[in-house]
């Protein structure tokens, strides 16, 4: 176990240092850090979120965040209590620079379409509050979790 946790620290500091010295060689760190995102997802998404924790406008920020967008992992991370609000929301805007859509796929993730499971209450609500941040306001606020808990698939057309 005290393996297990070792190696944890050391793929969030291998992480943090690819994504230092990525404009020194990008090619061999973006080959290095999807070699560490096959090799165990589970540790990678660890060192993603402590990475997001101190967000930057490096090359290397931006790579990680372009690279889990295509397998959800993002906007899993963007929920996770482990990041705070403001550095959810600060992950999110670094995200919706990258993507045009990405409040559109906050609000399908809340719908219940980003997930394999579906989103708890608790982390639908704060992927509504970063959708409201990331839209000016725009986007309605969640006032109450149990607004969250009726399901979003009721209001879908039954099929004929």
């Amino acid at each position: 176990m005290e393996s297990a946790i070792r190696q944890r620290g050391g793929d969030k500091t291998r992480l943090a240092g690819l994504i230092r010295g990525f404009a020194a060689n990008a090619a061999e760190n973006r080959r290095l850090i999807r070699e560490m995102l096959d090799r165990d997802r589970d540790r990678f998404y660890a060192a993603t979120v402590e990475t997001l924790k101190t967000p930057n406008d490096s090359k290397g920020y931006r790579y990680l965040i372009s690279l889990p967008m295509g397998r959800a992992m993002l906007l899993e991370a963007l929920a996770d209590p482990a990041l705070s609000h403001d550095q959810a929301v600060a992950a999110a805007r670094s995200a919706s620079q990258l993507y045009s859509m990405m409040d559109v796929s906050l609000a399908k993730t809340v719908a219940g379409d980003g997930f394999s499971q579906k989103v708890a209450p608790g982390r639908a609500k704060r992927m509504m509050d970063i959708l409201r941040e990331l839209s000016g306001g725009r986007a309605p606020s969640v006032r109450c979790e149990a607004c969250c808990a009726i399901p979003t698939r009721i209001f879908a057309p039954r099929p004929s």
